[in-house]
């Protein structure tokens, strides 16, 4: 029965994250594949580099859901980190804690709860995307003598059109502003994330 809720757990993920999709095909999805890097700040500062998935599922053609994947490697600690939604962090944590089959199932159900939602702007050929990401969280994979940890960071986030050609596919600039929550309030807490985003052709 563990399998069984790994696979199926597996080809949810695989579902969200490959489902073939389009910028222009609105009340769909959308699909961006995006090469990150991720700044923090705060009195353990991280830089990473990763790379990443973002998915819009489209309603009433403007509006979307939004969920972002992303591995990412920390380049001054030396360490990975995982970029998820909150509810797949915390169905992740009940699929492997699971002991009967009413958590599992509640494990795949909470992967499909949305990071945040956005909504298309703009002309065609120079569409935008501004998301306002409510559920972000990052794992920290443990390295060094910082351990393994979930940061709640949300955030708001920007994408641009910056080249739409059908041979090559569309190229998108990214930006992310957020703030890691932490017992006390601090303006170190911020957080930005950068990206060239990545939609193939048709």
């Amino acid at each position: 029965m563990q399998t069984q809720k790994i696979v199926v757990f597996t080809c949810l993920l695989f579902q969200l994250l490959f489902h073939p999709s389009s910028i222009r095909s609105q009340g769909t999805q959308d699909g961006l594949f995006q090469a990150e890097y991720f700044f923090q700040n705060h009195d353990v500062p991280h830089q990473f580099l990763a790379l990443g998935v973002t998915k819009y599922y489209s309603f009433y053609d403007q509006f979307t859901f939004d969920y972002h994947y992303a591995l990412g490697w920390d380049v001054i600690h030396n360490g990975f980190y995982i970029h998820t939604p909150a509810a797949a962090s915390l169905g992740f944590i009940l699929l492997q804690q699971s002991q009967g089959f009413q958590i599992g199932d509640l494990a795949v159900l909470l992967s499909l709860i949305p990071e945040g939602v956005g909504m298309w702007v703009g002309p065609e050929n120079k569409k935008a995307h501004i998301s306002l990401n409510l559920a972000s969280t990052d794992f920290y994979a443990g390295f060094g003598n910082i351990p393994k940890h979930f940061d709640y960071i949300p955030n708001i986030s920007f994408q641009q059109i910056i080249l739409d050609d059908p041979r090559f596919g569309t190229f998108f600039g990214y930006t992310s502003l957020g703030y890691e929550f932490q017992k006390n309030w601090a303006p170190q807490n911020a957080c930005i994330r950068l990206a060239i985003a990545f939609e193939r052709p048709k």
